[in-house]
């Protein structure tokens, strides 16, 4: 599963470009346990960052060392929305 886990995100990372996006996750969890059944930080952690001879944490677009799947602070974004619209129905 992790096989196949890594090689979904390397795909799907290449598809991201075309919205200048140069990184994927993958987090599955099993909801009946919570247990974490794979976790995929990143495209690639040996690949090299984009633009080549950025800085780590600066202004890399793709940095290879990040993991975003469990240190990656974004916004929520819409993911909320069921649980408020849940909460207020």
């Amino acid at each position: 599963m992790q096989e196949s886990a890594e090689e979904i995100v390397k795909k799907r990372a290449e598809k991201n470009r075309a919205y200048r996006s140069y990184n994927a996750a993958l987090a599955a969890v099993d909801p009946d346990t919570g247990a974490i059944i794979t976790l995929v930080g990143n495209k690639g952690y040996f690949d090299e960052p984009i633009p080549a001879g950025c800085t780590d944490g600066y202004n890399c677009l793709f940095d290879p060392e990040f993991n975003v799947a469990s240190i990656g602070k974004r916004q929520p974004g819409s993911s909320f929305k069921p649980l408020v619209y849940v909460t207020a129905f």
